[in-house]
């Protein structure tokens, strides 16, 4: 059920489905709140959204937030961007002395890995869009 009402492109739609994984135990048991959370983050219109909640709530109880170090590692997946990169980091600076020893080492693994990501982009994204560029042409060409 988490994944079908995760579906949604309309952010209202999302942010209310975060909501109620705050505040509506009937609707989400505490054992289903990261599954919702996790499955908003999961689409690519609610990433950026899940993020966002994410960080605003960290303070709050277990209750809402779960097992933080899966839920770090469920959203940050589709983060690469240097911009995304210094959003976590200074995310880890704010909050990272409260965090437990297993939410520190995801969300540093994490990092890494945008930042191995960003690199992997800097140094290929000539090669890729060259190819890219010549596979469109070559295939638009045999087309005609």
């Amino acid at each position: 059920m988490e994944g079908a009402l995760s579906c949604s492109k309309d952010l209202w739609v999302l942010s209310r489905y975060l909501s109620y994984a705050k505040h509506n135990a009937s609707i989400f048991p505490v054992s289903d709140s990261n599954n919702a959370i996790l499955a908003v983050g999961s689409s690519p219109f609610g990433r950026k959204l899940a993020w966002d909640w994410i960080q605003a709530q960290w303070n709050s109880t277990d209750r809402v937030l779960g097992n933080r170090k899966e839920l770090i590692g469920g959203i940050l997946d589709g983060f690469w961007t240097k911009v995304d990169f210094q959003e976590v980091y200074s995310f880890r600076h704010k909050f990272g002395s409260a965090m437990d020893d297993y939410t520190r080492a995801a969300l540093n693994e994490m990092l890494e890995l945008m930042k191995a990501n960003a690199r992997w982009v800097t140094n290929n994204e000539e090669e890729v869009r060259h190819w890219l560029k010549t596979r469109v042409l070559q295939r638009s060409d045999a087309a005609h």
